[in-house]
């Protein structure tokens, strides 16, 4: 008998399992199903919430160490952060998550979005550099900041400005005053800048950030008439690169990944960084690449399965990986939304959820753990009766 070898990698359960608790859940539940199986288990990232928690999880003993950092919340008050540092072959390369310093669990009632500023990346950013980094890559996902990321060069350069005072004040935005972009790519010379987000969304529009991430319609006009003025002026000061093939003038706000991060992809691309897909570049990160091609099969779950995640996540990601090994992938999830027709095109050879209806989620909620590894037992008896010969 030779062990089938199961790797788990779950995506995080929204708000109710980060993606190592949910990794531990599923292995714990299937090597109960399927004790003669050989367990893997992993977490899946895409840049978002859980960015750090997740790589140092994967990290070789001794490779990687945490440091602590105070900056600025997107209102001005001194908030704790942390850089993950790993050192390999003589790169030092540092590991940052926006939502720390720009995500939603930041706000405080009475905070003005339109006076947000995404400056204390920036200055997160500039203290991963004087502690010697080499490199940096930024988790965009989670951030929720909408001055179009102009924040951060405010912050790399030390002097808040127009470009540090959030949405608002870029309506008013002057070509004058975009020298900290100018002082922000001095600081990163030399520094490669990677940032893992959503790569297809726009940065303006019905679509836009504003248009889709401002819960408030008139605030929401409000932001993206200023963002609008903002890149208007970035255009016209700054140029715009050429299409490789046609030597057209290719718009900045509409590169692949100007949105992501709630439109940090814009302002870490005027600043040189590459954009990468976060979900595709996130196996990447934690070593899933070569964990694939030792498996013979696939476990991941996600909260909710349905079309938001189908159009593009980690578990959408890590499917398509599979599938060019030729490894079948079941996702043990809290609840489907989607057809099978649509999970099977996802490269999804099953699906199975904690919560069969609506009624049954406030049950799954109120104790995710013991609930998911139940079912990923179940799962297991179903997919490993027993051990292969």
């Amino acid at each position: 008998m030779s062990p089938v070898r199961v790797l788990v990698a779950p995506d995080r359960y929204a708000a109710l399992l980060t993606s190592p608790e949910a990794a531990q859940a599923l292995a714990a539940g299937w090597s109960e199903g399927a004790g003669h199986d050989l367990v893997v288990a992993r977490a899946l990232t895409d840049g978002g919430p859980g960015f750090l928690d997740v790589l140092a999880a994967a990290s070789v003993p001794g490779e990687g160490h945490t440091e602590p950092v105070l900056v600025h919340d997107p209102w001005g008050r001194p908030i704790p952060a942390t850089v993950l540092v790993r050192e390999r072959a003589g790169e030092r390369t540092a590991y940052l998550e926006a939502a720390q310093v720009c995500g939603a669990q930041l706000w405080r009632p009475g905070d003005d979005l339109a006076l947000a500023t995404t400056a204390g990346l920036g200055e997160l950013m500039g203290a991963a550099i004087d502690a010697g980094a080499t490199r940096l890559v930024v988790g965009l996902g989670g951030a929720c900041v909408p001055d179009a990321g102009l924040g951060v060069a405010a912050g790399l350069g030390g002097d808040p400005g127009v470009l540090g005072a959030g949405a608002a004040a870029l309506a008013q935005l002057t070509a004058a005053e975009l020298a900290p972009l100018e002082w922000a790519r001095h600081r990163l010379r030399g520094i490669p800048v990677t940032a893992l987000g959503e790569l297809d969304r726009p940065l303006l529009g019905l679509l836009g950030v504003a248009a889709t991430q401002i819960p408030d319609p008139a605030l929401g006009q409000r932001i993206e008439s200023a963002l609008g003025h903002a890149v208007a002026v970035v255009r016209a000061e700054l140029g715009e690169p050429a299409d490789l093939l046609t030597g057209t003038p290719v718009r900045v706000d509409r590169l692949p990944g100007a949105a992501a991060g709630c439109g940090l992809g814009f302002g870490l691309r005027l600043l040189g960084a590459q954009i990468l897909d976060g979900a595709a570049e996130g196996l990447v990160q934690v070593g899933l690449v070569a964990e694939l091609a030792m498996a013979d099969l696939v476990v991941t779950g996600t909260a909710v399965l349905g079309a938001e995640c189908l159009r593009g996540s980690s578990v959408t990601a890590l499917s398509v990986a599979a599938g060019e090994h030729g490894i079948p992938v079941v996702a043990v999830v809290g609840r489907v939304e989607a057809g099978r027709r649509e999970t099977m095109a996802a490269g999804l050879s099953g699906t199975y959820a904690v919560a069969q209806t609506l009624a049954g989620w406030p049950a799954f909620a109120a104790s995710p753990v013991p609930a998911l590894a139940r079912r990923a037992a179940a799962v297991a008896r179903t997919w490993s009766p027993a051990g292969r010969d």
